[in-house]
């Protein structure tokens, strides 16, 4: 399922860039890959996560901690 997610996102966004209604910028330079990595394999762990937790619990339980994140790093933010 969140292979579909991806791969539609991917098609979209080429789609938009050739009608010109988006502009991507194509060039694939190893220091931009670099740069983006740790954000992209932080975005594909979360929504692993989030599938492992829909898959393991019910929505309700999944709701409530993505609620509750904002108090847990606001207490981490006092504390550190």
């Amino acid at each position: 399922m969140v292979v579909i997610q991806i791969a539609f996102s991917t098609t979209l966004c080429g789609l938009l860039a050739q009608t010109k209604l988006i502009s991507i910028d194509g060039a694939f330079e190893r220091r931009r890959v670099k740069l983006f990595s740790l954000y992209v394999f932080a975005f594909v762990g979360a929504i692993y996560s989030s599938a492992m937790a829909l898959r393991h619990s019910n929505v309700e339980t999944v709701i409530v901690f993505r609620s509750s994140t904002p108090l847990a790093v606001s207490a981490l933010e006092v504390a550190f």
